[in-house]
């Protein structure tokens, strides 16, 4: 499988894996994407937590402008 489509199945099933975690349990994304970044697509776990809590962030900040 060519490196690039793994990384985007890997990123579109991390996401949404996060967005059903967050939604249904109220957890935080970080507990799902930075374990599969960093073990399918072998990123440094530094980098895969930093993304991961961007994206609380960025879920936060949603949430937030709709409420």
């Amino acid at each position: 499988m060519n490196t690039v489509l793994k990384t985007i199945l890997v990123c579109i099933i991390a996401s949404a894996g996060a967005g059903i975690g967050t939604g249904f349990a109220g957890m935080s994304a970080a507990t799902v994407i930075t374990p599969m970044l960093a073990t399918f697509v072998g990123m440094p776990t530094y980098e895969a937590v930093g993304i991961a809590l961007a994206s609380d962030v960025l879920a936060s900040g949603v949430s937030a402008y709709t409420y």
